[in-house]
């Protein structure tokens, strides 16, 4: 979590600041240019320890890196020396040295590398980068880079190098939310006050966002609980904070899974009502014997084995509250009335009672079903679907939105690591399967699969091989559709198109001894990478120098 008394980018920023003062005093330049030496005491001691001790006394770094500039080092070679030290927290701190090579030889492939060093030179203070996917720290990060210059008398103002702090993405956006509350809140307010003199209010509530809406996205809660980034969740977050916001009645509807529960007790949470209970009543759990008295209770002696004072049901439980009513879908028709009688009145007539009670609650009903296609089948009633009806909230599937299933994939990963107190990673292999899976169950399915993997697998790494018999036989299924789907449909329309004559010899021509041999290359550093998962233990052992590894392993994993 954040230090709540000093604000996320001054932290980072003072923590660049302390190693930079370290290092412009401490280190000699003009020994750096002479003295190959010293660059290796340099390197395997002090800066070491210095970069070390700073990472793991910081609990928001995920890496912290410095790179010597190729002008400080001049008798150094592009391979020779690992000028710089980078400290990577992989479950575990590790050191590694990186060299310069990739400063020297620019690549398209490692145009983020050049940007943050040259960058931050060229802006002569420190800035963050973009957020991107670290494949070594298998999260999303963002970059804080500030260039190191000399303050010893003899080489003042000479730049030494680049320093790099990467910390948590979700961090930096739950600053960034917090720092848009602040900013933008007087500004809304004071539209909001030239609306109400011309008497538009409607036009306000229709052109403007409210300034609750800000502050409840920023609030630390909703952070990590919600784990999103898709645009279809976004437009569901944004409905249930302008439900939340009114008393109207909630229609959730989604497969199985798609976390239901979760949206009703957000809205809850957030609204005027939240000060009393949830309560959530399973509607095709009651036996419809039951029903009636479970729903609306029952008074003084109504039934044999009755409570001598009669007891409340659970609408009077609502009180105050939220009563949500999930699988609605599977209510009994003749409670489809009375439920549509207590919506309309607000008031519950107990069994065995003539009395209504008047209670005040909010209605949020959920169900995985076509109501639409009940009612036309004669089993929901109209009338009552267009009582629930008044704020509609379809959540998608998780197979429709890939980009939540790598951050829920993050996340449990996370939670489970910290429940069970044990590290373990995600192979690449096993991440693009999780990521094209088509999840039937959705989110409930991915959280268990998760926690199964975690607790079953005997590797520090988990891999397809520990999916288990049931979800590799669906994958199976799934691609053998796809195939299908392919050769009948489209793949005919391209199969007509492609067959041109040179695109027909195109399509018969054998693989070239340069794409073989880079299919061997990348069939090895994956293999590598999946064992090792560093790129400088990778270089090591293959014989190459770490720079050279890092652009293979980003080469060959940037699609997955």
């Amino acid at each position: 979590m954040l230090k709540e008394e000093i604000p996320f980018g001054i932290r980072v920023s003072n923590i660049a600041k302390s190693i930079r003062e370290k290092l412009s005093g401490e280190v000699d330049m003009i020994r750096i240019r002479e003295d190959r030496h010293y660059i290796y005491e340099l390197q395997s001691d002090w800066l070491k320890s210095l970069l070390y001790q700073t990472a793991c006394s910081e609990e928001l770094i995920s890496q912290i890196y410095f790179q010597f500039t190729p002008e400080a080092t001049p008798q150094l070679g592009s391979d020779e020396l690992g000028a710089g030290v980078c400290i990577e927290n992989v479950g575990k701190w590790e050191i590694c040295e990186h060299n310069m090579s990739y400063i020297r030889d620019f690549t398209q492939e490692n145009s983020f590398l050049k940007w943050w060093y040259f960058e931050s030179i060229r802006v002569k203070e420190g800035g963050f980068t973009r957020a991107y996917y670290d494949p070594y720290l298998l999260k999303e990060v963002i970059t804080y880079s500030v260039p190191v210059y000399s303050a010893r008398k003899d080489t003042k103002d000479l730049l030494m190098g680049v320093l790099g702090i990467d910390f948590d993405y979700s961090d930096f956006k739950l600053e960034m939310n917090r720092k848009l509350v602040e900013t933008i809140k007087g500004e809304i307010e004071s539209v909001k006050k030239d609306f109400a003199l011309v008497g538009e209010k409607e036009a306000l509530a229709n052109q403007y966002i409210n300034v609750n809406t800000f502050e409840i996205i920023s609030q630390d809660n909703i952070i990590h609980e919600l784990v999103t980034k898709s645009v279809e969740m976004e437009r569901v977050m944004a409905l249930a904070v302008k439900a939340a916001q009114s008393d109207a009645n909630v229609l959730l509807q989604g497969e199985t899974g798609v976390g239901k529960d979760f949206w009703a007790n957000f809205i809850h949470a957030r609204s005027s009502f939240s000060r009393g209970r949830l309560v959530n009543v399973n509607c095709c759990a009651l036996p419809e014997s039951l029903a009636e008295s479970e729903f609306f209770g029952y008074g003084k002696g109504a039934f044999t084995g009755a409570k001598g004072d009669g007891k409340a049901g659970y609408f009077e439980a609502a009180n105050g509250g939220t009563i949500l009513l999930n699988e609605i879908g599977d209510l009994p028709m003749h409670m489809q009335a009375k439920l549509l009688n207590v919506i309309q009145e607000k008031a519950v007539i107990r069994v065995g009672e003539t009395i209504p009670r008047k209670i005040n609650f909010r209605l949020i009903a959920a169900t995985n079903k076509d109501l639409g296609k009940l009612i036309s089948e004669g089993k929901f009633r109209e009338d009552l679907f267009y009582r629930l009806n008044v704020v509609p909230i379809e959540i998608p599937p998780l197979r429709n939105r890939k980009d939540d299933i790598f951050s829920l994939i993050h996340f449990f990963l996370a939670r489970y690591t910290e429940k069970y107190q044990e590290n373990k990673r995600i192979s690449i292999e096993l991440l693009t399967t999780l990521v094209n899976y088509s999840w039937p169950g959705n989110i409930r399915e991915l959280e268990n699969l998760m926690e199964r993997l975690f607790v079953t697998s005997g590797s520090s790494v988990l891999g397809v091989e520990d999916l288990p018999d049931n979800v590799l036989t669906h994958i199976a299924k799934q691609t053998q559709k796809e195939d299908d789907s392919t050769e009948k449909g489209v793949g005919s329309i391209a199969k007509a198109v492609a067959y041109t004559e040179n695109e027909a010899a195109s399509f018969q021509k054998q693989p070239t001894l340069k794409e073989l041999l880079e299919a061997e290359e990348r069939r090895i550093i994956l293999e590598k990478y999946n064992d090792l998962r560093s790129s400088y233990k990778i270089a090591k052992e293959l014989g190459i120098s770490q720079s050279q590894a890092y652009q293979k392993i980003k080469k060959y994993t940037s699609n997955n």
